[in-house]
């Protein structure tokens, strides 16, 4: 277990954990531990769907572990089930071994996936009060306060980031986002770029580095559509559930007339997070455009289902008559 947690790649901490979890099972406290470790690993290392099958298995092998809860809770939130991520939760508050802050930091992401920007606040905030040193969680509260249009939250969030964290990735992932969100983009493109290079030198897990190609091909989309394509393509290469990568690419796709690669991307955007409404409508659009009214009638069903009284309502049934 402790040659895992030291090794320097993946693939030898893959093998070490699983050396440690083949152990005795009188170990077996240990072996939850490494069971745990092995799964957070997976996810770091990109594999959420390999993360989640040790996760379930865990689930039902240490049901009153806490931890366990959260984690299979987060892994399936990246995968796209919102509902189950909130029923982990639920069991995981239920027990005394789940961290408080921890629940509180992935009800937070939940509600954020869910655009419920408020929820997300409230939550992310008391994460961040809990647990000082959890860089996430700010980064978090700065996405959730951007979301509300609390330009001052995020801010006074962005203040303390860049005290705590100085010289750090998260203080250039969290001067980024502000920056970006007031339109200021050459100054994005910098703080973006710096975390980027800095996580890259240090060889951070490859979520981490996902994040950072992706907010940096995001800043790029307007002025560099091709550079944008390229670090949004590193960044589902490393991370491969990564919804919003995706919807990107799908965007970068219909500038250039592409629909095929469009319906691509925006199918995998909407699996990963189906509760992005503007994903399904984009992808009726461009499936429309491929030639696949099955996918395209699929697409805006599945929008007029979830927002019948959208902004984009009256476009989709229109196309839907199209369609028929």
């Amino acid at each position: 277990l402790e040659r895992a947690r030291l090794a320097k790649d993946a693939a030898a901490a893959k093998a070490a954990y699983a050396r440690a979890i083949a152990t005795d099972r009188a170990t077996a406290p240990l072996v939850i531990d490494a069971r745990l470790e092995a799964a957070l690993a997976a996810f770091d290392a990109g594999d959420a769907p390999a993360s989640r099958a040790l996760l379930d298995a865990l689930a039902t092998d240490a049901s009153t572990d806490g931890r366990v809860m959260v984690a299979a809770a987060r892994v399936h939130l990246v995968l796209g089930d919102a509902a189950g991520a909130k029923a982990l939760l639920d069991r995981a508050e239920a027990t005394p071994s789940a961290p408080r802050w921890l629940v509180a930091r992935e009800r937070g992401r939940t509600a954020l996936r869910g655009r419920d920007a408020a929820a997300a606040i409230e939550a992310l905030e008391r994460a961040v009060s809990l647990a000082p040193d959890d860089g996430e969680s700010r980064l978090l509260l700065i996405d959730a306060n951007l979301l509300g249009k609390n330009e001052l939250g995020a801010r006074r969030t962005l203040d303390d980031v860049l005290k705590k964290f100085h010289g750090r990735p998260e203080a250039n992932l969290a001067a980024g986002r502000v920056a970006y969100y007031l339109s200021h983009d050459r100054e994005a493109q910098l703080a973006f770029g710096a975390a980027h290079d800095q996580l890259v030198k240090e060889h951070a897990p490859a979520r981490a580095q996902a994040d950072a190609a992706f907010w940096l091909g995001r800043v790029r989309f307007d002025d560099n559509p091709d550079l944008a394509r390229k670090l949004l393509t590193e960044a589902t290469t490393l991370d491969p559930q990564l919804g919003d990568a995706y919807v990107f690419l799908g965007l970068i796709a219909t500038d250039k007339n592409d629909p095929k690669a469009a319906t691509q991307a925006f199918t995998r955007a909407a699996e990963l997070d189906p509760d992005n409404l503007d994903t399904w409508f984009s992808l009726g659009q461009a499936a429309a455009a491929a030639g696949l009214p099955k996918d395209a009638r699929h697409a805006y069903e599945e929008y007029l289902k979830r927002a019948p009284k959208g902004e984009y309502a009256a476009d989709a049934r229109a196309a839907l008559a199209h369609l028929r």
